[in-house]
C-alpha cells in the first residue's frame, strides 16, 4: 500500500510539473474576473504650471496591487502599463515584475505639457488614463489592468505685452497728433488689463493733454487690442524750442490679482520732441509773413525817399 500511495503522489506531481497552468489557473478565473490587477496614483489630481521658466513635466507616481482568490507562492504576475495622455507626451513604465507574497508593486511616470500650452479654461479639462495588461509566470492566465482615470489641471499665467509703431513722435509747440498703443495677450487665460499713465501729474502741470479712451479693458487669449491715444503739446512764450518729453505708461493684469496671483508690470515710454518756435497766440507762418511784409514796407519806403 505504501508502495502504491508513493507511485500516485509521483504521478501528481509530474503532472503538476508538466501543467502547471492547469493547476495554477484559479476555478472560473478568467471568466468571473477572480485575479484582478488595480492601479492607483498617489495624490489628488494635480497642476502643472507652463509660464515662463517652468519646464511644464508633471511627475506621477502610483501602486498596482493584484487581488485573487488562490495564493500561489512561487508564481510572479508581468504587468505592462500604458499611459494615455492625449496629444502630450509620456514617459514608458517598465514592466513591472509581482511576487505574489507582496501582492504590489510601485510605478512612475511623467507627462509633459508643452510651456504656453491654454490653461484648462481654455483648453478643457485633460483626462488621462493609465490601462494595460497582465499574466502570471509560469501559466497561461493573462487579462486586462482596470483602467484609471486622472485629471491634470492646467494653471493659468497672465503675461502681456505693450508697444507703439510710434515710440518717437516729433512736433511743433502747441502740436496735436494721435497714435496707436498696441497691447497683446500673451498668456494662456483670458485676461483684464488696466492701462496707468504713470506720470499724468508731471504733463498735466507743464500743460500737456493725454487722452485715451478706456483704462481697462478685456483682452482674450491670443488677443491684441489697439488703444487710440490723442496728444496736446503745451504753447509758451519761450521762442525756439527743442526739448524731449517721456509719456510713461503701465500695464496690469486685474484678473491675476483676483487669482491670488502677484501681477506683472509691464512699463513702455514713448518720446515726444518739440522743435520749433513757441509764440502762443500766433501761427508761426503768419508771424513770419507779417515779418516779411514789414520788411517789405520798410524797403519800398526808402527807395520812395
Amino acid at each position: 500500500m505504501a508502495t502504491l500511495a508513493l507511485r500516485m503522489w509521483f504521478i501528481l506531481a509530474l503532472t503538476a510539473m508538466m501543467v502547471p497552468s492547469l493547476i495554477l489557473m484559479p476555478e472560473g478565473a478568467d471568466a468571473a474576473g477572480e485575479i484582478a490587477v488595480s492601479v492607483n496614483i498617489d495624490g489628488e489630481d494635480p497642476k502643472v504650471e507652463v509660464g515662463p521658466g517652468t519646464d511644464g513635466v508633471m511627475t506621477y507616481t502610483g501602486t498596482v496591487a493584484i487581488t485573487q482568490s488562490v495564493d500561489v507562492q512561487w508564481q510572479t504576475a508581468v504587468v505592462e502599463l500604458v499611459v494615455n495622455s492625449g496629444t502630450f507626451q509620456a514617459t514608458e513604465i517598465p514592466p513591472i515584475i509581482i511576487f505574489t507574497q507582496s501582492r504590489e508593486a510601485r510605478f512612475a511616470f511623467s507627462i509633459q505639457i508643452p510651456p504656453g500650452t491654454p490653461c484648462s479654461d481654455i483648453l478643457g479639462d485633460q483626462v488621462f488614463s493609465v490601462t494595460g495588461t497582465w499574466s502570471y509566470e509560469p501559466g497561461a492566465v493573462t487579462g486586462d489592468v482596470s483602467p484609471y482615470d486622472f485629471v491634470l489641471d492646467i494653471e493659468p499665467y497672465y503675461l502681456y505685452r505693450i508697444e507703439s509703431p510710434q515710440q518717437y513722435v516729433q512736433t511743433s509747440p502747441g502740436g496735436e497728433f494721435g497714435l496707436d498703443l498696441v497691447v497683446a495677450n500673451e498668456g494662456n487665460t483670458n485676461d483684464r488689463i488696466q492701462i496707468d499713465l504713470l506720470n499724468r501729474e508731471d504733463l498735466d502741470k507743464a500743460g500737456w493733454s493725454v487722452q485715451y479712451d478706456v483704462s481697462t479693458f478685456p483682452l482674450l487669449y491670443g488677443e491684441e487690442k489697439t488703444i487710440e491715444l490723442y496728444v496736446t503739446t503745451p504753447v509758451k512764450w519761450k521762442g525756439y524750442k527743442n526739448t524731449v518729453t517721456p509719456i510713461r505708461f503701465a500695464i496690469t493684469s486685474t484678473i491675476a490679482v483676483i487669482d491670488h496671483d502677484k501681477p506683472e508690470v509691464v512699463y513702455y515710454t514713448i518720446f515726444v520732441r518739440e522743435r520749433g518756435v513757441s509764440v502762443p497766440g500766433f501761427e508761426v507762418p503768419l508771424v513770419l509773413a507779417a515779418i516779411v511784409l514789414a520788411l517789405m514796407v520798410q524797403l519800398t519806403r526808402r527807395r520812395v525817399r
